[in-house]
């Protein structure tokens, strides 16, 4: 499936949505853009292809909601053309900085014994998780 090529690189978008965001909860305007600026983000991020570099991070996952498997089960045969068209753009990615796998479902036993790797998970809304994950099981750790 091909992906779409966003209005702005992808390394730019991350660039301005990492710095630092200083605008008060009163400045609307400020705050809209943040808002732009994340969903545009969010929305190269779910067109780009696995692996693809997100600042210091690596898409490593990207998926659909089962609801929209279902659809796109009845629009056509799993891995025809009406089937990809049915399924559009992933609803979710993944993203970790050594390219690897995150179980987001368990919690870490033993988070002091390893070392720790980041994570975020993102929608078309923008990042709505992140945090670390055991570099040895991928399980979440609680940080604090």
């Amino acid at each position: 499936m091909p992906t779409r090529t966003p209005a702005r690189p992808l390394a730019a978008l991350r660039a301005e949505w990492d710095a630092p965001f200083l605008a008060g909860p009163a400045d609307h305007a400020a705050n809209d853009e943040r808002g732009r600026l994340t969903r545009e983000l969010a929305a190269a991020i779910l067109a780009a292809d696995l692996m693809t570099t997100v600042g210091d991070l690596f898409i490593t996952t990207a998926g659909w909601s089962r609801e929209r498997g279902d659809q796109a089960n009845s629009a056509g045969k799993p891995g025809s053309e009406q089937w990809l068209a049915a399924l559009g753009t992933p609803e979710h990615a993944t993203l970790t900085a050594d390219g690897r796998h995150v179980n987001r479902a368990a919690w870490c036993k033993r988070p002091q014994n390893t070392a720790w790797v980041r994570y975020e998970y993102w929608t078309a809304e923008g990042c709505q998780r992140h945090g670390f994950v055991c570099a040895g099981c991928r399980r979440l750790i609680q940080v604090g």
